[in-house]
């Protein structure tokens, strides 16, 4: 028990959110599910036994806050309906494979 307890609390440790203060919630999120992936990969070959200690339900849930607990989400504002034609007349006059890459047409 103490020894599944130390590595819940190093995972913890890892991913806690001053590790990713910098950076947005969602990058300690999928980071935290390659882990869980890994780990349970090497459960199901036989690598390793016992619960896995990268799970968010039920373990971790308990030890880190929500993502969006740590940080609000902000999104990008929208264009409005009324400037679109006016925004793809000025985006077909750019040059670069960047332009093209956003014109449906």
């Amino acid at each position: 028990m103490q020894r599944r307890l130390r590595r819940a609390l190093g995972l913890a440790t890892a991913l806690a959110p001053a590790r990713f203060k910098d950076r947005n919630p969602e990058t300690a999120s999928r980071v935290r599910g390659r882990i869980e992936a890994v780990l349970d990969w090497a459960r199901v070959r036989g690598y390793r036994d016992g619960e896995n200690p990268a799970r968010w339900r039920g373990h971790l849930d308990h030890l880190l806050p929500a993502k969006s607990k740590v940080r609000k989400i902000e999104h990008h504002a929208a264009l409005p309906y009324v400037q679109a034609g006016a925004f793809m007349a000025a985006l077909r006059e750019l040059p670069g494979i960047n332009a093209r890459a956003l014109d449906p047409g």
